[in-house]
């Protein structure tokens, strides 16, 4: 079973400058996620430990109550993209590393449960899940 770690914000007390934690399956992966979207809206890492540094990994922006980002990196990256979602009329903020930064209407075209859905698939299968392929800006 592949151990994945989460990073996100900022903690400098921690040797990665982020808080780290390392779940194996989608009930771990859950329980973190809702601990960090509990408290604001956050860029989140996501990678296979001891991967390839090009390997396949996700950024995902959660706690904004309907609406974040899927950003599938490794081969073919790009943001996943629900047609079927209006683009917002503004901006979403999102804590990336300790740094307020914006994500426009076109890479937050996707609901908070399609992003739940994206990051449990690629710990569960280690791949580019479903939902991410085809539909990239």
């Amino acid at each position: 079973m592949t151990t994945y770690e989460i990073a996100w914000g900022l903690d400098e007390t921690e040797p990665t400058g982020q808080p780290v934690r390392q779940v194996q399956s989608a009930a771990e992966l859950d329980a973190v996620l809702d601990e960090i979207s509990a408290t604001e809206q956050f860029m989140v890492t996501i990678y296979p430990v001891g991967g390839e540094p090009d390997g396949p990994s996700m950024q995902i922006g959660i706690g904004h109550p309907q609406r974040g980002f899927v950003l599938w990196l490794g081969s073919d990256p790009g943001y996943a993209v629900d047609l079927d979602n209006e683009p917002l009329g503004e901006d979403l903020t999102f804590d990336y590393g300790g740094e307020p930064t914006d994500y426009g209407p076109a890479r937050t075209r996707v609901s908070s449960e399609q992003v739940r859905q994206a990051v449990r698939e690629f710990v569960a299968t280690g791949a580019r899940p479903r939902f991410a392929a085809g539909k990239n800006e």
